[in-house]
C-alpha cells in the first residue's frame, strides 16, 4: 500500500490477481458529441461474416450512418483505473483503489474508401438470382444479410439498393439479380415507357410509377420495383428519375456484364445495343468512355469486354451462406486480448 501526504488523497493498490480487466476505448470527437447528447444513439460493435475476407479478424464500430475502425493501440506508459474506496480509517469514500492496469487501448478511426466498402462486401454475399435459376440457394433475410456486413446500417441499405438486390415474396430470402435478369427488367420498364408515351424526364405520380411494372412473375415485379427505387426520388411533384446519366451508366455495367463478361463484342454492336434500351431524350447520354472503370477494350477500342475474369454463375455465397447457417464463431475479438508481458 502507498503513503500519502496528508493533504494527499490515499492511493490504495488491489493485489494484482484481483484485479479486474477493462479496455479503454479513445473515442473521437464524433462519436463522443454523440454519446453525451440529449438522445444518444445506439451503437453496433461489428465484424465480417465473410469466410476467408481480409477483414474477418477486425471489428468496426458503426453509427447508424458511418463505420469506424477498431485498432488496437500499445502504450509504454503505466494506466491505473482508479475508484473510490472506503476504509475504517478514513471518511467514506475519501480514498481511491487502483483496481485494473491497462496496457493497451483501442482506437477508433474512420473506414478508407481504399479499404472497401459496404458494397463490395455485399457482392460477395447475395447469392445471384436469374431466369435459369439460382446460382446459390439463401438463406437469408435482409436483417441477417445487414449482420454479416462490417458497416452500419444506412451503409448496407444503400448497397442493398445499389445492387437493385430484392426479397422473394415467398420466403423474404434476399438476392441480387443476375446482370441478363436486371436488363431485361429494365427492357420490360422502357417497353411500359414508350407504350404509355411516358416522359422520364417528368415527375410521374406513384400510380404511375406503379404501372411501368409489368411482369409475370412476383419476383420479377420485386426486380422492377427495385430498379425505380434505385433511380427515382420524391420531389415536390411526385417521383422523378432525377439522375439520368446515372441510370444510362447503370444500364450501360448491366449490358455489359450480360453480354461481355466472358467474351469479346464489338464497340459498335455493344453501343447500339446500349442505346436500345434507353429513352429516346436518353441516347445521347451512352458514351463507352463513361464505362472505362469496368470495360477493357482491345483491337484499337474496336471490340469491348467486362474488365477482369468475372463468372456470373460462381457462387462464394454459397460458403457464406452455409456457414451462417452453421453458427460460425468468429474470432475477431481474441485480435484484442491484452498482450502477455
Amino acid at each position: 500500500m502507498s503513503t500519502q501526504t496528508e493533504d494527499g488523497i490515499p492511493l490504495s493498490f488491489v493485489a494484482e490477481h484481483d484485479r479486474k480487466h477493462f479496455r479503454l476505448l479513445e473515442l473521437p470527437p464524433e462519436i463522443l458529441t454523440l454519446l453525451i447528447s440529449d438522445t444518444p444513439p445506439i451503437l453496433e460493435l461489428k465484424s465480417s461474416g465473410i469466410q476467408g475476407a481480409d477483414d474477418a479478424g477486425t471489428a468496426v464500430l458503426c453509427t447508424h450512418d458511418k463505420t469506424f475502425n477498431l485498432r488496437q493501440k500499445n502504450s509504454s506508459n503505466t494506466v491505473y483505473l482508479l475508484q473510490p474506496h472506503s476504509r475504517s480509517d478514513f471518511i467514506a469514500g475519501s480514498t481511491l483503489q487502483a483496481i485494473a492496469q491497462c496496457h493497451s487501448s483501442l482506437e477508433l478511426t474512420a473506414t478508407n474508401p481504399s479499404d472497401g466498402s459496404a458494397l463490395d462486401h455485399m457482392k460477395t454475399v447475395l447469392p445471384i438470382y436469374s431466369s435459369t435459376g439460382l446460382a446459390a440457394s439463401s438463406s437469408l433475410n435482409q436483417r441477417a444479410l445487414f449482420n454479416l456486413i462490417p458497416y452500419s446500417e444506412q451503409e448496407c441499405l444503400q448497397a442493398f439498393r445499389e445492387l437493385a438486390a430484392f426479397a422473394q415474396p415467398s420466403t423474404d430470402h434476399v438476392y441480387r439479380p443476375s446482370a441478363a435478369l436486371a436488363v431485361q427488367a429494365w427492357q420490360n420498364i422502357l417497353t411500359t415507357v414508350v407504350a404509355q408515351g411516358v416522359d422520364l424526364n417528368r415527375p410521374l405520380t406513384a400510380s404511375a410509377l406503379t404501372s411501368l411494372i409489368d411482369a409475370d412473375s412476383e419476383s420479377e415485379a420485386v426486380i422492377a420495383q427495385a430498379i425505380l427505387d434505385l433511380f427515382t426520388n420524391p420531389t415536390a411533384d411526385g417521383m422523378a428519375f432525377d439522375q439520368p446519366d446515372r441510370c444510362v451508366l447503370w444500364v450501360g455495367r448491366q449490358l455489359l456484364e450480360a453480354e461481355a463478361a466472358r467474351n469479346e463484342i464489338p464497340s459498335r454492336v455493344f453501343l447500339e445495343k446500349w442505346k436500345d434500351l434507353l429513352p429516346e431524350k436518353w441516347r445521347p447520354l451512352a458514351d463507352l468512355s463513361t464505362l472505362a472503370a469496368v470495360s477493357q477494350s482491345s483491337d484499337g477500342g474496336k471490340s469491348i469486354m467486362l474488365k477482369g475474369a468475372v463468372a456470373a454463375a460462381s457462387t462464394p455465397a454459397q460458403s457464406i451462406v452455409a456457414a451462417s447457417a452453421a453458427g460460425n464463431k468468429r474470432k475477431w475479438h481474441e485480435k484484442f486480448r491484452p498482450s502477455k508481458k
